[in-house]
């Protein structure tokens, strides 16, 4: 047996499989999704809007941490920048995961930026973590999708008597630090250019 350490996936793709079989097509050059911003202010926000506005957000050396669910499927597609961590945990699709996950990797290495992409379903399983960041001093950036429910599981189970499983209290997330006693900026957007403005502030906060 063989062992290859520290061989990085660019060098396979670059060396197969045009050199090992050159009769073969080169893939062409496809554009990311997200490299166009066509931000249309006051628009309601949509994922089409917001993950352009992400992918230009995240800056080199941050820890992205992404719930299963939405924005698993979102952020896959997003165009990280060099030496960027992104944690996710998609082999059992259990949600509940990021929230205690980004508080563990702000403690390992504080002095890096962390960002937080989660829902509003995950989040209320242990909503908990937030309080014990915010009592230890933690300065992450957190992004909570609210689309009212496990709205994956609502497409994909058939309509029944029992569909209110699907369904979740609905809180204002934004005062959260407020209940658990601290203080940190949060706000609720609804509009790109909204969401644009709270991205700018977060930054700064």
């Amino acid at each position: 047996m063989a062992v290859y350490p520290n061989v990085l996936i660019q060098d396979l793709l670059e060396e197969f499989p045009l050199k090992a079989c050159p009769s073969l097509i080169a893939m062409p050059k496809l554009p990311f999704p997200y490299d166009e911003n066509t931000l249309n202010e006051n628009k309601p926000l949509s994922a089409k809007d917001y993950y352009p506005e992400i992918q230009q957000m995240i800056k080199e050396d941050d820890i992205v941490i992404t719930e299963s669910g939405t924005f698993a499927w979102g952020l896959a597609q997003v165009k990280l920048k060099g030496k960027v961590t992104y944690l996710a945990q998609g082999g059992w699709g259990s949600i509940g995961y990021a929230l205690p996950a980004a508080f563990g990797a702000y403690m390992a290495a504080p002095k890096r930026r962390v960002l937080l992409f989660t829902g509003e379903g995950s989040l209320q399983i242990n909503v908990q973590e937030l309080s014990s960041m915010l009592d230890n001093g933690c300065k992450l950036i957190i992004f909570v999708l609210n689309n009212k429910g496990y709205t994956i599981e609502k497409e994909i189970n058939q309509p029944s008597k029992t569909d209110y499983n699907n369904n979740i209290p609905n809180w204002d997330y934004q005062k959260l630090p407020e209940a658990f006693g601290r203080e940190a900026y949060t706000v609720q957007v609804r509009t790109n250019k909204a969401f644009h403005d709270a991205v700018i502030e977060a930054e700064k906060a």
